[in-house]
């Protein structure tokens, strides 16, 4: 795993979004800075393909737990 990848797991662990309840996938990138939003969103999409974060379809777009 890279860095990226640890910084969004611990992130997601910290605020409870493990486990407990869930977030949108658009919130994810937050608090990264602007240019490396890019390799967020192919972290996010290696760590749902990897089975770390399951996506959660809704009416409104689709969130991570």
């Amino acid at each position: 795993m890279n860095k990226i990848e640890v910084t969004i797991l611990r992130k997601m662990y910290l605020y409870g979004y493990i486990g407990k309840r869930h977030t949108s996938l658009d919130n994810l990138p937050k608090g990264f800075p602007k240019n490396e939003r890019g390799n967020v969103d192919k972290a996010v999409k290696k760590l749902i393909k990897q089975n770390y974060i399951v996506k959660k379809p809704t009416g409104y777009g689709c969130t991570a737990r």
